[in-house]
């Protein structure tokens, strides 16, 4: 997510422990920005309001989301729907899927 440097005005919504990578839709919604201490950045962007970049989706990511569905650990919606998509998976993420079932 893109971040600025440190800037007055400081938004009210601050984060003290966390980093500016750490920025996603799990954060509170904040017109003002959320400052994140961890590395004294800015992000602007609203955390309901994250654009959506189209791409290809890394296998090792798929292959991620797929671990941690097999730990019963919960996923997004976005990486639900790719799971559910396989038919865009290339060979090893196939392979990989039958393993784990």
């Amino acid at each position: 997510m893109t971040s600025i440097p440190l800037q007055a005005p400081l938004p009210k919504c601050q984060k003290n422990n966390d980093m500016s990578f750490m920025f996603g839709e799990h954060m509170p919604v904040s017109d003002t920005g959320i400052l994140f201490h961890g590395d004294s950045r800015i992000v602007l962007t609203p955390s309901n309001k994250i654009p959506i970049v189209q791409g290809t989706i890394p296998a090792w990511l798929v292959a991620d989301w797929l671990l941690a569905v097999r730990r019963g650990e919960p996923i997004s919606q976005y990486a639900q729907m790719v799971l559910n998509s396989p038919e865009h998976w290339n060979v090893a993420l196939r392979w990989l899927q039958d393993f784990l079932n």
